[in-house]
């Protein structure tokens, strides 16, 4: 027969066996979803690149044809008349059609921008008055020390390829 004192040791056991087991299910499904997050973030950090480059692409086409000519109001067909549209409004209307379905959404914009719908935010006026002084990379918030040193560093060769010795970054 059990003593007062076994059987009070087996529920410490017990107890500890199960604290112990749930503080490592909650560990192991923090960590799993702090890590869920973090590839998320990469993917639509890639997903945006990638729409990105295919907007530069798309504006490079039409600046090597000096403009697309369309006839006004409508689709590209027979007519004889046809209007220049040029990589800004080209790249404009893009950016509109974009925000309809897409996920991502973009923008021109500039720090002596004439049309208002290009003046940028504060965000944007900091980050366009850093590259204007040469800046090639900024920090981003969820990015650790250890990122921005490895960005820095793509920049500085890049940089150095390109013709510019310098780096600048901005916080």
């Amino acid at each position: 027969m059990k003593t007062h004192d076994e059987t009070k040791a087996y529920y410490v056991f017990g107890l500890s066996i199960g604290i112990v087991t749930i503080l490592f299910m909650v560990g192991n499904i923090t960590g799993l979803f702090i890590r869920n997050n973090e590839l998320v973030n990469k993917e639509i950090l890639r997903r945006a690149r990638s729409h990105f480059d295919n907007i530069k692409l798309i504006r490079e086409w039409n600046t090597n044809y000096g403009g697309v000519w369309v006839k006004d109001g409508e689709s590209p067909g027979d007519d004889k008349t046809y209007i220049r549209k040029d990589p800004a409004l080209m790249a404009r209307e893009i950016f509109k059609q974009g925000e309809s379905g897409s996920l991502f959404s973009f923008q021109a914009i500039s720090l002596s921008s004439l049309n208002s719908e290009n003046r940028p935010d504060d965000f944007e006026k900091e980050a366009l008055r850093a590259f204007s002084l040469g800046a090639t990379c900024a920090k981003d918030e969820d990015q650790d020390a250890d990122g921005v040193l490895k960005r820095a560093d793509v920049a500085l060769y890049r940089a150095k390829d390109a013709g510019r010795d310098r780096v600048v970054g901005i916080e």
